[in-house]
């Protein structure tokens, strides 16, 4: 990042500045002015697209558009994102963590957003007991990155980890799980979320390691490993998966993978977690 604060002269970067323009005027100062080679440039470039879809992954950017789609760099071989299969979940949800706490939280917190259709980290995070139904049938959340309200079949995972937390002294407005409620710092809402985000993510990558699972675990992963194994489970039914997913458009769900599909949200919550009469 060193090129990058020569070329800004040491002032800071907002990730609504990142556009195609700025992109291609940074390329050219690497291959013009620092006489870099186009794969260094490119590398450079990578580490930057990097950085800003981190942002966008963890909700706090939310672009206009793609600032990169008409940027031509040689990009090195792209590392496919991790993703569990049902199989892998399953491990990470009967870990016996009786005598680890937070471990214990990062564990169910995962396992919820996998379950409850790829849930994103920030919106589970501030679920709140208003927000779910007494006789623990759905709950219904609306989320933080687009405003859609998405309404979430409550199954047998999921209201398993529920009973964990609620108790009869738990009032509506309290978080379902304990992290925000913890704020010694006294952080700034969203500087609060970052932060528990960051440290969940270091549990899971230790979670990992105890479920024997050889792959680099976030809080991300459980919303492509609930596209990817109910794209398995429907045979490609990529428009179910999309409005499962609370996505805005086909295209976005593409991008977690390019195939077809067709069936109904509470479908795949049934799929990967029937509901028992």
């Amino acid at each position: 990042m060193n090129k990058l604060r020569k070329y800004l002269n040491n002032r800071d970067l907002l990730f609504n500045e990142i556009t195609c323009e700025f992109i291609s005027d940074y390329q050219r100062y690497m291959i013009n002015k620092l006489g870099n080679g186009q794969s260094t440039a490119s590398k450079n470039l990578e580490n930057l697209e990097v950085i800003y879809f981190e942002a966008v992954h963890a909700d706090l950017f939310e672009p206009a558009k793609d600032p990169w789609i008409k940027i031509k760099f040689t990009r090195s071989k792209v590392t496919p994102k991790a993703k569990l299969t049902l199989a892998e979940v399953e491990r990470l949800a009967t870990l016996d963590l009786s005598d680890a706490q937070m471990l214990n939280h990062a564990r169910n917190i995962f396992v919820l957003m996998f379950y409850s259709r790829g849930m994103r980290i920030r919106d589970a995070l501030q679920l709140r007991w208003m927000m779910v139904k007494p006789d623990l049938s759905r709950f219904v959340y609306t989320m933080n990155k687009t405003g859609k309200e998405l309404d979430i079949l409550i199954t047998e995972p999921i209201r398993n980890i529920l009973e964990q937390y609620r108790s009869k002294h738990v009032r509506p407005q309290d978080y379902v799980f304990p992290f925000l409620s913890q704020n010694p710092r006294k952080l700034e809402h969203h500087k609060l979320v970052q932060s528990w985000t960051a440290e969940i993510n270091g549990l899971l990558k230790e979670l990992a390691r105890e479920a024997v699972i050889d792959k680099p675990i976030s809080t991300h992963v459980a919303r492509h490993s609930f596209a990817e194994v109910t794209r398995e489970l429907t045979g490609n039914d990529i428009y179910s998966i999309s409005a499962g997913l609370g996505h805005s458009s086909v295209s976005i769900t593409e991008g977690y993978f390019n195939k077809e599909l067709k069936t109904g949200a509470d479908k795949l919550s049934q799929i990967v977690a029937p509901v028992k009469e």
